[in-house]
């Protein structure tokens, strides 16, 4: 690939390609997107939960980077923006829903019966039942906490990171993921020792 034969790291040739992208070259915005179509599908998948929707929503989060990459600035970090491009539009799919609770019962029996019928055998029962209610449980946070907990948690950015990409104060970010784990530790229940034990002081690690 490219960048490696140039030795350029991955921040700086996805900078790169927006930077050639804004200036209205076609072929370095399909890089650009095979560069990152990754990251954006990761953080819509998690909170949206659907794969059409998902894959509707990085369209549309493409096509508004597309418009806007002629006023983006170079020394800004492109991937920072992407996320919260993509949260954002993540978040509005969600609140636009008007069926969305139906919906979500509906997702959650059908998963109950996939997993009661054909569970993961590298995880046996308690595992796939894990899953389920991790999954679930995540699913029915407030979007602000869903949001700051998808980026950590699933996508491992600093909090730092976080902030930027959701356009909110640091202290809002630690606030919503400490109220995102007491939720999910209240959710979770008997489960807690094995799905929160391990990870919940990831929150503070790192910034």
């Amino acid at each position: 690939m490219e960048n490696q034969r140039t030795g350029m790291g991955r921040d700086e040739e996805i900078a790169r390609l927006a930077e050639k992208a804004g200036r209205g070259d076609e072929i370095a915005f399909a890089s650009l997107v095979r560069w990152t179509e990754g990251l954006v599908n990761g953080v819509v998948g998690r909170l949206l939960g659907d794969p059409h929707e998902t894959e509707e929503v990085a369209q549309e989060v493409y096509v508004d980077a597309y418009r806007a990459l002629a006023r983006w600035e170079p020394g800004a970090k492109f991937t920072t923006w992407l996320y919260r491009a993509a949260t954002n539009a993540a978040l509005e799919k969600r609140r636009s829903r008007t069926r969305y609770r139906r919906h979500l019962a509906e997702a959650a029996a059908t998963r109950r019966e996939t997993a009661a019928e054909a569970p993961d055998a590298s995880r046996g029962p308690e595992g796939a039942e894990l899953a389920l209610a991790v999954r679930e449980a995540v699913d029915a946070l407030p979007d602000g906490q869903r949001a700051t907990f998808v980026l950590r948690h699933y996508q491992d950015l600093p909090l730092a990171e976080i902030a930027r990409a959701r356009g909110v104060a640091i202290g809002t970010v630690k606030a919503q993921l400490s109220q995102a784990v007491t939720n999910l530790r209240r959710a979770l229940g008997p489960w807690l020792g094995t799905a929160l034990g391990e990870g919940s002081g990831k929150s503070e690690e790192r910034t």
